[in-house]
């Protein structure tokens, strides 16, 4: 499932600001629970996101 910025944040709880700077690379060193929320959000794991955060392949 894709889900943009907003909808991202709002299911993790971290704001949109935070999400887009995490995604985007901006946010080098974001804390564990973060990512492991963020891929389970993303229905991915921790690696995956990690790619698609290299690749900007978030939108």
């Amino acid at each position: 499932m894709v889900y943009n910025k907003s909808e991202i944040a709002r299911k993790t709880g971290l704001s949109r600001v935070a999400v887009t700077n995490i995604l985007n690379g901006k946010q080098k060193n974001p804390k564990l629970d973060t990512l492991e929320r963020l891929a389970e959000t993303m229905d991915c794991s921790i690696d995956e996101l990690k790619t698609k955060i290299k690749t900007d392949a978030v939108s």
